[in-house]
C-alpha cells in the first residue's frame, strides 16, 4: 500500500518576544472551561526559614482546547524520544496518580464514560513505568 501523503505544512517562523521569560517547575495544576485550558506552573516550596510547605504557583498560560490536544500529541513526542535516548523516567510511588474512582452514578452515560476514559489513561500510564 503507498504511503499516504499529508499537504505540506507552511513554515511559520518562530521567535521570542521581548517579554519573553522562562520559569522552573515541577508542580502543574489545571482549570478548564468551555473555551480552554489554564496550566498552572508552579515549585514546590519546603517551608525553609520556617514558612508553611507548600507548591507556589508562579504563572498561569490558557489555551484553547484544540492547542491542548496538539500539546498532548508533542509533549508525548518529546517524552518518548527523551526516554529512547536516556532510559524509562522513574517516578517515586507517593507521586503516582491514584485509580479513579468509580462514579456514584455508573448509570449516567456522561459518568460511564468520564470513567473508562480515567480509567484507561491510568492503567495506560501504570503499564508504561
Amino acid at each position: 500500500m503507498p504511503e499516504e501523503k499529508t499537504p505540506a505544512q507552511p513554515v511559520i517562523p518562530l521567535r521570542r518576544s521581548e517579554d519573553f521569560s522562562s520559569v522552573y517547575a515541577d508542580n502543574v495544576a489545571f482549570e478548564s472551561s468551555v473555551w480552554g485550558l489554564k496550566v498552572f506552573l508552579g515549585e514546590l516550596d519546603q517551608g525553609a526559614g520556617g514558612g508553611t510547605p507548600g507548591v507556589e504557583f508562579h504563572t498561569a498560560v490558557s489555551i484553547p482546547w484544540m492547542a491542548a490536544k496538539l500539546f498532548i500529541y508533542w509533549l508525548r513526542l518529546n517524552l518518548a524520544f527523551y526516554e529512547i535516548n536516556n532510559g524509562k523516567i522513574n517516578i517515586a510511588e507517593r507521586l503516582l496518580p491514584p485509580k479513579p474512582l468509580a462514579p456514584d452514578n455508573p448509570e449516567d452515560p456522561v459518568n460511564a464514560a468520564s470513567y473508562a476514559v480515567a480509567k484507561k489513561l491510568h492503567d495506560e500510564f501504570m503499564a508504561d513505568l
